[in-house]
């Protein structure tokens, strides 16, 4: 506490009279947002990162004082500027690979009548929400979401499978690490390894030395893996409805940093695709047809670790890029 007032007192030093409550209030805001998520700067830092959560502070306030269906709010990342967050909060190496997919597409599956909704969450296909830290990693996440969905389906048996070992292990597939990687190429390494549990082979949120060979039991859960047809909300749907699903989408803009409700439209994100998350479902929401989405940045983001993506908004490419690189494990 004795810190705490140390910086309550620096922070009003620097604010001119006239504000002075003003500031009072957001020093108040910072510090309680401070303790929540068990913050430590040093003492250099604190200036830098308190202007910083304010400036989060203002966005928020202002985008929820506008006429947007999509909500966002204070979270862990409030003291990271957008550009620190994009810096080291995703990790999807975007690579324009059409005849390779086109090649590896599995073909339509003509008129099948599809559930008007799904959710893999409520079926025990889903591990609970992860959070890959400051690590570019995003990429190991959507895999090991996929491939423990499709190993759940085919088993009965839902298991949590190791991030870290696609980390480590992988970057003979084109994976780099923490500097980021492909779903497809994390497939390829799961094919030819199988993969650790969790348990075995713990995340560290780091680069490491590979040690898959010291885990007690490497499940090789996948025979190969399909790219769904790129831009086609039809055919990611025919996929979603038979196993979660990865996919890439834009998440850079800082109503994706926040977002913490709501059905986001194509209005807030583009199509350059950096992030590798998991489609787990699709529905409808006040009239809002939505895809389901889990993230990998834990669960004070979100919807409980969860986002809710616009779903045959009219958009061949879907809301942030969503359909344009799908794909998942075949077991």
């Amino acid at each position: 506490m004795r810190v705490l007032s140390v910086f309550l007192a620096a922070g009003l030093a620097l604010a001119h009279p006239n504000h002075e409550q003003h500031e009072e209030n957001f020093m108040f805001q910072f510090l309680t947002w401070y303790k929540t998520h068990n913050k430590v700067y040093q003492r250099e830092e604190f200036g830098k990162r308190y202007l910083t959560f304010k400036k989060n502070l203002h966005f928020i306030k202002t985008h929820n004082a506008g006429n947007s269906s999509v909500t966002v709010a204070l979270n862990e990342f409030a003291d990271m500027t957008n550009e620190e967050f994009n810096g080291v909060m995703k990790g999807y190496k975007h690579i324009e690979r059409p005849y390779i997919r086109s090649k590896n597409a599995k073909k339509g599956l003509g008129a099948i009548k599809l559930p008007t909704s799904v959710d893999w969450t409520t079926k025990g296909a889903v591990t609970p929400v992860k959070n890959q830290g400051q690590c570019g990693s995003c990429w190991s996440f959507s895999t090991t979401g996929s491939v423990e969905g499709a190993h759940a389906i085919s088993t009965g048996n839902l298991v949590s499978f190791s991030e870290q070992e696609l980390v480590d292990c992988a970057g003979s597939y084109g994976n780099m690490g923490c500097n980021g990687g492909l779903m497809d190429y994390a497939f390829e390494y799961v094919k030819a390894n199988g993969l650790c549990t969790e348990s075995d082979y713990p995340y560290t949120a780091q680069d490491g030395t590979c040690k898959s060979s010291s885990c007690t039991a490497a499940i090789s859960t996948i025979s190969g893996y399909t790219d769904v047809t790129s831009n086609d909300e039809d055919a990611l749907m025919q996929a979603v409805a038979q196993q979660p699903v990865s996919v890439a989408i834009e998440a850079d803009q800082s109503v994706f940093q926040f977002y913490s409700g709501g059905v986001m439209s194509s209005s807030s994100c583009g199509t350059n695709l950096d992030h590798g998350v998991l489609v787990v479902g699709y529905g409808e929401e006040s009239g809002e047809k939505y895809w389901k989405v889990k993230n990998s940045w834990g669960t004070t983001w979100g919807m409980n670790g969860y986002i809710l993506l616009g779903r045959q908004t009219g958009s061949s490419s879907g809301v942030c890029g969503i359909a344009m690189q799908p794909s998942y494990p075949t077991v």
